[in-house]
């Protein structure tokens, strides 16, 4: 559901194939939003209880913002920087707040890759006016599982991008429908303005309370044991992710005094020759949060063995010294981070 999630985050998405100029590339788009039982048709809220989704789009020339409301408990706010293709996404979902950047791939819709299969885009000759707008149909059938209809107009142009998807959008769609997984989301834009009445909801801002996610792979000790020369780095130059003051090698083999784990013979299975492989427990997953001061805490052993190595990895992580934090154009951030620590194989 969460990867579906992903391609009705936004309901202006864009189909750049009209050779028309837009009319308006400034303004905002405000979208009512149903979620109905697609084998029912009952709405959501009447089977899940009171869903509060809101859905709104702001965008100009050179920036564009995307507010969505899902619930009471859970809003995202997409930037997006049009020259640099950046966007940064600030997810407030049940009390937790944190961000995350991406880089938008141009505007056009790309191949959907293997979870969808091969996406065919299908433009109709049905038109009908939203708003006041020509609007075109256009069908998208995103492999055998899920399907979307846009009602497309090209007098306005927003320019942004389908966050966290490989979707890119420059004409928005003013109604918009999504099938699949047992639901169906409707979006309709309910009001257009068609200039920006406030131009600080493009502030690129990091509020002091939301942390950066740091991905998984960049602290996972598996990997560095395959390339020791491996360096913690981020896919954008401005970020720094927290470090460790003497290093990976150092952090790892602080774990080497561990309590030795002897594995059972449930952990193996056999294999095609014959010989045991080694299913697992093999790893310590430890989750914690590096705050702006480089202090440690909400330290949590997520994955373990046995309790004896859970209490061991959680006193190491106790005892360690302050780390670098994180940085976002060199001003410090709090990070939720995960190491991974790899165990050896016992007999």
């Amino acid at each position: 559901m969460k990867q579906l999630k992903n391609f009705y985050l936004l309901a202006g998405i864009i189909i750049s194939s009209s050779t028309v100029l837009a009319q308006i590339d400034e303004g905002s788009i405000k979208y009512k939003v149903d979620l109905l039982d697609e084998f029912t048709g009952l709405p959501v809220e009447n089977l899940m209880g009171k869903i509060d989704w809101q859905f709104e789009i702001t965008f100009s020339m050179d920036k564009s913002s995307v507010y969505e409301q899902f619930t009471t408990e859970k809003n995202t706010t997409y930037l997006h920087n049009k020259e640099s293709g950046i966007v940064l996404s600030l997810h407030h979902e049940f009390g937790k707040k944190f961000l995350s950047y991406s880089q938008s791939q141009g505007n056009s819709i790309k191949h959907l890759g293997h979870n969808y299969g091969d996406t065919i885009v299908t433009k109709l000759e049905e038109t009908k006016k939203i708003l006041g707008y020509n609007c075109q149909k256009i069908v998208l059938d995103l492999g055998s599982q899920v399907k979307a209809t846009f009602w497309v107009t090209d007098e306005i142009e927003i320019g942004t991008i389908v966050p966290g998807s490989p979707l890119a959008l420059n004409h928005p769609a003013l109604e918009y429908t999504f099938e699949g997984t047992g639901m169906k989301e409707h979006f309709v834009a309910t009001e257009i303005e068609t200039t920006v009445s406030d131009y600080s909801t493009f502030e690129e801002y990091i509020p002091s309370d939301f942390n950066i996610i740091v991905p998984m792979g960049i602290y996972d000790q598996n990997e560095f044991i395959q390339d020791s020369t491996k360096v913690e780095h981020s896919e954008f130059n401005f970020i720094s992710y927290p470090k460790h003051p003497d290093g990976l090698k150092y952090l790892y083999d602080l774990f080497k005094e561990l309590p030795a784990y002897a594995s059972q013979k449930e952990d193996f299975m056999e294999g095609e020759d014959g010989e045991p492989v080694y299913l697992g427990p093999s790893s310590i997953l430890i989750s914690f949060i590096v705050d702006l001061e480089g202090n440690l805490s909400d330290i949590s052993v997520l994955l373990a063995p046995n309790k004896e190595i859970e209490i061991a990895a959680k006193e190491i992580m106790g005892e360690m010294p302050r780390w670098l934090p994180a940085t976002i154009w060199e001003e410090p951030v709090s990070a939720d981070m995960n190491l991974t620590i790899t165990l050896p194989i016992g007999k």
